[in-house]
């Protein structure tokens, strides 16, 4: 099987832009399906790539406090903590 590979690779030949075609950055889907017939006709395993939208996380679920005094809390620090950057960003456009 090697030398079958070494052979093809040496019988490669160049082609030009104008037999290319234009590039469209879409690989069609039956060009897809051929490749992964020949890797597995050859027993060569063949990992399908997932689709970004396919691996993408479920957004986090959004923090729970135990009380209203822990949220009344975090909302004070976090009213505080926006305050101190409005005060530098305004400090910074002077």
């Amino acid at each position: 099987m090697r030398e079958q590979v070494v052979r093809a690779w040496n019988t490669i030949r160049k082609r030009d832009k104008g037999q290319l075609g234009r590039k469209t950055g879409t690989v069609h889907e039956s060009y897809t399906q051929w490749v992964i017939d020949r890797a597995t006709q050859f027993g060569i395993p063949y990992k399908l790539t997932r689709f970004l939208s396919a691996i993408t996380p479920a957004p986090p679920m959004p923090m729970t406090f135990d009380t209203e005094k822990e949220y009344q809390k975090r909302i004070t620090e976090l009213t505080h903590e926006s305050a101190t950057w409005k005060r530098r960003y305004d400090e910074t456009m002077l």
